[in-house]
């Protein structure tokens, strides 16, 4: 999402054009990945995609983030579609996170990204589990950096 944004945007983007914009990368994600739907059935497979094909060196960083953008906005809008979430643009961030009905915010794209770089203490699947559930005070979603 930052790539989204950066230094094309004068103010920050609107929920709706957010929304758009992550659900078009959420499509893009699919049409490459095969055998992944909307119900969440399959997250734990995405866990199985970062240990495969995104495996720090194998891949340049630019792909790397691209592909954490991507798998990051599938991530989002199972959320919005499984567990009433909403995309919005988090200005302080500058990135895309998703509103869940609680008022929590979380970063998708930030946890596939930190998945990838540090590895299975980040899961992909736990953390959608874990915020389906609204567990979101025993298992980390936002990394302090």
């Amino acid at each position: 999402m930052r790539a989204f944004t950066r230094g094309l945007f004068r103010q920050a983007p609107s929920e709706a054009d957010t929304a758009d914009a992550m659900r078009a990368l959420a499509e893009v994600f699919m049409r490459g990945a095969e055998g992944f739907a909307w119900d969440g059935a399959d997250v734990a497979r995405l866990d199985e995609v970062c240990d495969q094909y995104l495996i720090p060196g194998q891949r340049t960083m630019s792909t790397r983030q691209a592909l954490s953008a991507r798998m990051g906005a599938y991530v989002g809008e199972l959320l919005v579609r499984n567990a009433g979430g909403r995309w919005v643009y988090d200005e302080a961030c500058r990135s895309a996170a998703v509103e869940l009905p609680s008022g929590h915010r979380v970063f998708p794209a930030e946890r596939v990204a930190q998945r990838i770089a540090v590895g299975h203490h980040y899961s992909v699947a736990e953390f959608y589990r874990a915020t389906l559930a609204g567990d979101l005070l025993s298992y980390p979603h936002r990394q302090a950096g």
